[in-house]
């Protein structure tokens, strides 16, 4: 994703200049391939491989804690890097909706709501909720 914005677009707002954004930008980035996403794939992949009917604890443990950290990002936010839409938004939206598929967000989190609200209002949300709409019905037949 940073190398096709800093190569093609002219708008820099996703992926801007300053470092310190960068390094925002870079530090959520992270926590969705090393946290989020690995949480992910702990769940999803004995559910499609290995036939499992049910999520263990430990795993939906693992998507709170997430959730936790997430909601916490947001905190006085309305993106996750910060006040503007970035890859990093881009980056963690469809990990988190699909988490949200296997371990729902609880209304507790109420700053993860309102962040997806956001992004679902985007032109390009479309996207994401056609492959979370065919995830959700695949797994959901897949658990039943």
């Amino acid at each position: 994703m940073i190398y096709l914005v800093t190569k093609y677009s002219k708008d820099r707002s996703l992926y801007p200049e300053d470092p310190f954004t960068r390094a925002v930008i870079h530090q959520k980035q992270h926590f969705d391939s090393g946290l989020a996403f690995p949480a992910f794939i702990r769940i999803v992949m004995p559910i499609l491989f290995e036939k499992a009917k049910t999520i263990p604890q430990s795993s939906i443990d693992e998507v709170v804690t997430v959730y936790d950290f997430l909601e916490t990002f947001l905190e006085g936010k309305n993106w996750v890097a910060g006040d503007f839409l970035t890859l990093a938004d881009l980056s963690l939206l469809p990990t988190i909706t699909t988490l949200d598929c296997l371990v729902a967000i609880d209304e507790k989190y109420l700053n993860i709501k309102g962040w997806i609200r956001r992004c679902s209002t985007l032109s390009w949300y479309h996207a994401n909720k056609k492959g979370l709409d065919e995830f959700r019905n695949r797994i959901n037949n897949l658990l039943a």
